[in-house]
């Protein structure tokens, strides 16, 4: 079976699709052009109740984004092995990394600010959250970064420095400053090739730049399990 994930957290909604037959009932058939049908009659939720976020948030962040219900799924999955405290054999998660916004009440100079979380859930229907870290923000293009020369996009080369440290750019809460740019948005994570404990996360920079980074996926591993709950495989 297939499954087309369609919101990744608050509630974990998904759906079963059929890309294959031409007939079946039991399913969606999913015609990937526009004019699809995208009604919930057919959306599924996880069923059991999500876990808090691993850590807290800076002070005063949750008048900003609430308990992130208007979190969005930006891109998923890659695999890893976990056993939980009561149980012996380890199992299959999925890890995802959703973006979040603050409230659309809120002044343009703060409601246009991203954050991000992984998430990871159980690898089979119907799918339920285990655990969701707490929120981050992605990076600055760095001049060391490969093929940085050739960046032709928006605010490149000369401009990049100039970008990078202009205030209405950089991600600002409740009057702490980040080093991190005010937009960031995920686009892919993958296992890296031949070196599954690497992952490959790919974003967007304040609708103007693309970066990908390598990171260890036991890095992300430890923002989702801090605790005793669950061990790493």
């Amino acid at each position: 079976e297939t499954y087309l994930e369609i919101f990744p957290s608050s509630p974990h909604v998904w759906r079963r699709i059929n890309l294959v037959v031409p007939e079946d009932d039991k399913v969606e058939h999913f015609y990937p052009f526009p004019g699809a049908d995208i009604s919930d009659k057919w959306n599924e939720h996880a069923n059991d109740s999500e876990p808090e976020h691993t850590f807290n948030a800076p002070e005063g962040t949750e008048r900003l984004f609430g308990n992130y219900s208007d979190s969005r799924g930006t891109a998923c999955c890659v695999q890893a092995q976990v056993v939980a405290f009561n149980e012996t054999k380890p199992f299959t998660v999925l890890i995802g990394i959703a973006h979040t916004k603050p409230y659309h009440h809120l002044p343009p100079s703060i409601r246009y600010s991203y954050v991000s979380f992984f998430y990871a859930f159980r690898a089979e229907p119907p799918f339920n959250i285990l655990s969701k870290s707490a929120i981050l923000c992605l990076g600055w293009p760095k001049e060391a970064d490969d093929g940085f020369e050739s960046q032709v996009f928006a605010y490149a080369r000369e401009n990049m420095k100039k970008a990078t440290k202009h205030s209405a750019h950089t991600l600002k809460l409740l009057g702490i400053e980040y080093d991190c740019p005010r937009i960031h948005f995920p686009t892919g994570i993958v296992e890296k090739v031949g070196d599954p404990d690497t992952v490959v996360l790919s974003y967007g920079i304040n609708d103007c730049l693309p970066r990908s980074i390598l990171v260890p996926k036991k890095e992300i591993l430890d923002l989702l399990f801090p605790s005793e709950d669950f061990t790493l495989k």
